[in-house]
């Protein structure tokens, strides 16, 4: 599968994600409603690996991803596989 997309349906509002592969590049498109926030979990080695946007704030690294905490807006992370 080289991509995906969802939403959701919140009491906040329409919660999105998507993302795409392609060449070796991951995109991964998130949607935030109004008075949330979440937690992004970008697939990455490590976080030099992953272009963040401004706002979003590295929290930890798992196994195999990088965690970003985001308030609500759109947000879009491109990550070198």
């Amino acid at each position: 599968m080289d991509w995906a997309r969802t939403s959701v349906r919140t009491v906040r509002g329409r919660a999105a994600a998507a993302w795409s592969v392609v060449d070796g590049t991951t995109r991964l498109s998130v949607g935030v409603p109004v008075g949330a926030t979440a937690e992004v979990h970008v697939p990455a080695a490590d976080r030099s690996a992953v272009a963040s946007p401004a706002g979003a704030k590295g929290v930890r690294s798992e196994p195999g991803f990088v965690v970003y905490a985001v308030p609500h807006g759109s947000w879009e992370f491109v990550a070198r596989v």
